[in-house]
């Protein structure tokens, strides 16, 4: 993949969505009690969820979309670096948590992530690695990959493709979505029908990304903070899927035209918490879970401050797992190859 142009602004926004994603889970599951405003916009950077979806459809076409058309791609190696990349430190955290946690439940569940197939299920919604959703969807993601390359095989395809999508995820919320056709509590974020339309907005500012760069008149910082503005509006407003899609957009179309310059999506920083930004999702509840325990009564109060050191702390201990992690992966994959 030496010939595949990387699109390092992209990996910012990556890394900024796993820390927002983060805020939002400290200061929800820790009650922290923060000024209104602030609150607000904290508490919507669960929906950064999203913008994850769309950059993962962007990255995607960017390693594979152009093999994937001609077909000059193994589909074993293809999926074979889906599952190396994902299941070792998931697989770990599943039995981590069953080992603090177990019961027979847990075990369906521990089996059903290890396959990396349980977005396939009518109700995905774990208890063992919860936040491991995302990681379900992103998979049948990766199983439809093929598919979604057909769809996005020219332009015009790709603008129709995009239509229904947007049809079929208001269809999901509106009507596909209540008692007569999925299970009480079901989360439809884990749908694939549903999100469809961000892995597909990715695809097709990839297939734009030339035209941005040579005829996009817009300073990128301008469309970095038009997304911004669209953003804040949504944090004091109804979410809507009209409003995620133009953070999407705007947030893409700034990467693509920031690549290759030093900025805030682009630097050694944000380079290095991209890299293990998976991991950082994945392990952070953990990560606040045991700090919880071992401050016990010696937790802070809720106030603000408090906020940002629990916050630091469990990026801090998420971020250190992740970097042991792909040491030790490292070392053992050295070894296997000396072998």
């Amino acid at each position: 993949m030496s010939d595949v142009k990387r699109y390092e602004a992209i990996d910012g926004l990556r890394a900024f969505a796993a820390v927002g994603i983060v805020s939002m889970h400290v200061m929800t599951n820790g009650g922290f009690i923060l000024p209104d405003p602030v609150h607000r916009v904290i508490g919507s950077m669960g929906e950064f969820v999203y913008l994850f979806m769309a950059v993962s459809g962007f990255s995607m076409c960017c390693g594979y979309y152009d093999r994937m058309l001609s077909g000059n791609v193994s589909i074993v190696d293809f999926y074979k670096r889906r599952f190396s990349k994902a299941f070792p430190f998931f697989a770990l955290l599943c039995l981590i948590d069953f080992a603090i946690s177990p019961s027979l439940h847990s075990i369906f569940e521990v089996f059903a992530n290890m396959t990396l197939c349980f977005g396939l299920l009518p109700n995905p919604t774990m208890s063992v690695v919860g936040v491991g959703w995302f990681l379900g969807l992103v998979f049948v993601f990766y199983l439809l990959f093929p598919f979604y390359c057909f769809l996005l095989a020219n332009k015009k395809r790709a603008w129709i493709s995009l239509a229904i999508a947007l049809v079929y995820n208001h269809l999901c919320s509106s009507y596909f979505f209540n008692d007569a056709h999925v299970v009480a509590g079901y989360d439809y974020r884990t749908n694939i029908l549903y999100c469809s339309v961000f892995f597909l907005l990715g695809g097709l500012i990839f297939l734009y990304r030339d035209d941005l760069s040579k005829y996009c008149k817009v300073p990128p910082l301008c469309v970095f903070v038009l997304g911004v503005i669209a953003y804040l509006a949504m944090s004091f407003s109804h979410v809507t899927t009209l409003s995620l899609l133009i953070i999407c957009c705007a947030f893409l179309c700034a990467a693509v035209l920031y690549s290759h310059k030093k900025c805030l999506l682009n630097n050694r920083l944000v380079a290095a918490v991209s890299v293990i930004s998976l991991e950082i999702y994945l392990s952070h509840m953990a990560v606040f879970r045991l700090i919880e325990k071992l401050l016990g009564p010696k937790l802070p109060d809720r106030s603000a401050v408090s906020f940002l050191l629990i916050l630091f702390m469990v990026l801090m201990g998420a971020g250190v797992i992740a970097r042991i992690y792909l040491w030790l992966q490292r070392i053992f994959q050295k070894r296997l190859a000396l072998h």
